[in-house]
Order: C-alpha cells, then structure tokens, then sequence
C-alpha cells in the first residue's frame, strides 16, 4: 500500500523533487535502533 501509493509519482524530500521508481523492501529483523545504517545515492545527468 504504502510503495503502491507513490511509486511513479513525483515526491519531494527538502528542497529535491523526485519521481520513485525503484524501493528497497527488506524483511523486518528486530535489532537496535542505533545499529541501522542505509545510504543510496542514484545520479544521472540529463
């Protein structure tokens, strides 16, 4: 539900405007808060 409402459809984050193609869905393992780490970065030129 959440992924279906805005996938393809342009979001905003700050100050950058964006359309979601693609989503990271991971199964849930419980661990600590402080321990989670993910970072991604997609840059294309036009």
């Amino acid at each position: 539900a959440w992924v279906a409402e805005r996938a393809g459809k342009e979001q905003k984050v700050e100050h950058t405007s964006g359309v979601l193609r693609q989503f990271l869905v991971e199964p849930f393992v419980p661990h600590p808060q402080d321990t989670e780490y993910y970072i991604n970065i997609n840059s294309v030129r036009d």
